[in-house]
């Protein structure tokens, strides 16, 4: 579909082929059958009111609300062509031209509120007459279009941010200059254009192969803006890296249907309305599959833009997917190990929404996770958006599954560089190394995964610099993991259980240490998970080089992973040589050095 069609989605040709999927195809009439509940239950409801959140003096509860109401009550009036739906539309968008305001002092609110209404304003101005179409106008201008050209001449800090914030500002903009007809069309263009050029430094949070550096939850706000503002503006060209992204939420969604939750990101975050607007654009069979079968309820634009019926590849039982100054997802599927995936974290700590997590490991199989992210701190906290962000707990190295030097944290400008990764058919490993200012040293991470287990090795090299006439560093590091399961101490490791699943933990490296436990209360645990317990490791950083290896796995029977585990993590990269025994017939390697996403 040609992104101008936005403006023709009411049209008769629009309702014939949305009611035809919805006939059809099995996912479309499971999308219809959704759409036109919630839009008769929103029948029954009040009209939308102006509600604030409930710690914070932010609208965008009634922004989103708006959002939805109008998309479910069009895409149901075009399954029913029942007019009832569209005449509700236009009394809940003249319910919000009333409000005082549409909150300018947190600037998404306004933006989100005009791009639902700027929605409306095209899809139900047939409903309106004159006068209300005239009222939308200078709501739009009263309440977006003036207010967005004052933020503009005051430079705030969204116009040339690398974030959500950018793209979502910039694109509610965009949608009130299109659409509001009664504003002067100078006023109009002028902002539009400022808006369509301050948006690319927004989609610079897009890497090019599909990793959207915030995480997954603000990967679908800032997609949906993404692509609303090329749908009214087809001269906005999005980058490669916005088509491609479908590839991180699938990525990123854990086989439990949960997903990777590093920073602010959510376990669950929104299934995103454009999944098969992205189909359609990359014509990928696998972005296709995507949305018919992504975690969560499908959304009325799933009927406005099906992706096409067909049959996607087939994925490797063992595979490793990179991103780009994010991290790289491993999965595979044993006996022993279903479903197993785990993600690495690196990139920068230096990003809007990012925790000093550089390094953490998360770890599911079987559906279960065992190796978990204690999630984000309650947004309402003073400053936790702000200037006093990493005094909070969650967002503290110490809370995460990686190792802290000391008590410091990894610094706020640390970053961590992919060494490698690697694939084989009988397991998987990836390696990075993290650099933080004033820690002394280098710390290289790697992680393995094979048929019955995960591993993890750790190496705090020193910095030459640090280290005058000695080879030895002075101090003391902590290895944490923290896991929601059951743990009971079981020697020096621990015995992780979920239902009727246990996981050994082992500590291999340093023999003379052991695995200890503490429990996290439930109001430092959060919201997202309670009955937390760390895992933790204490020790003395006295070698040249002190490595930490622990293992994961349902048995303690040795395997040859552990000979490979204990070699240092420069040797991984030629693990072809080092796993003869999988090698069988010729001497053809059957492992592929992974560089970027694919």
């Amino acid at each position: 579909m040609d992104a101008a069609e936005i403006f023709s989605l009411q049209s008769s040709e629009t309702a014939f082929r949305v009611r035809k999927f919805a006939q059809g195809d099995p996912f479309g009439a499971f999308a219809a059958e959704i759409v036109v509940s919630d839009a008769l239950r929103l029948l029954k409801k009040p009209l939308i009111k102006r509600v604030f959140e409930r710690k914070r003096r932010v609208l965008l509860p009634t922004s989103r609300s708006l959002m939805r109401r109008v998309s479910v009550l069009f895409v149901a009036s075009l399954l029913t062509a029942n007019p009832v739906f569209r005449k509700r539309a236009v009394l809940e968008i003249k319910a919000v031209t009333r409000f005082s305001d549409w909150n300018p002092s947190h600037f998404l609110d306004v933006a989100e509120m005009a791009a639902a209404v700027s929605l409306g304003r095209v899809w139900f101005a047939g409903d309106m007459t004159a006068l209300e179409r005239a009222a939308v106008d200078e709501a739009l201008a009263a309440f977006a279009i003036r207010p967005g050209r004052e933020q503009f001449s005051r430079s705030e800090f969204w116009v040339d941010a690398h974030q959500n914030w950018n793209i979502v500002c910039c694109s509610g903009l965009i949608l009130a200059c299109t659409v509001a007809h009664g504003v002067p069309e100078q006023e109009r263009n002028e902002l539009l254009e400022l808006a369509s050029s301050a948006i690319r430094s927004g989609f610079s949070g897009f890497r090019p192969d599909g990793g959207y550096l915030e995480g997954p939850s603000y990967w679908e706000l800032a997609l949906r803006y993404s692509v609303l503002a090329t749908l009214f503006q087809p001269s906005i060209e999005l980058p490669e890296g916005v088509l491609k992204s479908w590839k991180f939420s699938k990525s990123l969604t854990c086989p439990s249907g949960v997903s990777v939750n590093y920073g602010d990101s959510t376990l669950r975050p929104k299934r995103s309305p454009f999944l098969g607007w992205l189909a359609l654009k990359s014509g990928d069979a696998d972005a296709a599959e995507w949305q018919r079968s992504a975690p969560g309820r499908p959304h009325p634009f799933d009927l406005v833009w099906p992706g096409p019926v067909v049959k996607a590849t087939t994925c490797k039982t063992s595979h490793v997917v990179d991103f780009e100054d994010i991290g790289t997802v491993i999965r595979s599927s044993s006996k022993a190990l279903p479903n197993a995936f785990v993600f690495l974290k690196r990139g920068s700590n230096s990003v809007n929404h990012a925790h000093l997590d550089l390094g953490s490991v998360l770890f599911e199989f079987g559906g279960q996770t065992f190796l978990c992210d204690l999630g984000r701190e309650d947004y309402s906290r003073e400053g936790y958006l702000g200037p006093d962000r990493f005094s909070y707990f969650r967002a503290k190295t110490k809370a995460h599954n990686t190792v802290s030097i000391g008590d410091a944290d990894q610094s706020k400008n640390a970053r961590a560089r992919s060494l490698f990764s690697y694939r084989h058919e009988n397991y998987a490993i990836s390696a990075i190394e993290i650099e933080s200012e004033g820690s002394g040293l280098r710390h290289r991470r790697g992680v393995l995964l094979s048929d019955d287990a995960l591993w993890i090795r750790d190496e705090l090299v020193p910095n030459q610099a640090s280290v005058s006439g000695s080879s030895k560093l002075a101090g003391s590091a902590v290895w944490r993991v923290f896991t929601d399961a059951k743990v009971d101490q079981h020697g020096s490791g621990a015995r992780l259980s979920k239902e009727d699943v246990s996981l050994e933990c082992n500590l291999v490296l340093p023999k003379e240490n052991q695995i200890l436990l503490s429990s996290l209360e439930p109001a430092v645990a959060g919201s997202q998970k309670s009955g937390i317990t760390c895992l933790h490791v204490n020790i003395e950083l006295i070698s040249e080089v002190t490595s930490i290896v622990v293992c994961f796995r349902r048995n303690l029977k040795k395997t040859e992973q552990e000979l490979f585990a204990l070699k240092e993590i420069t040797e991984w990269s030629n693990s072809e040589k080092l796993f003869v025994a999988h090698e069988t017939g010729d001497s053809k390697r059957k492992g592929d050095k992974i560089a970027r996403a694919s």
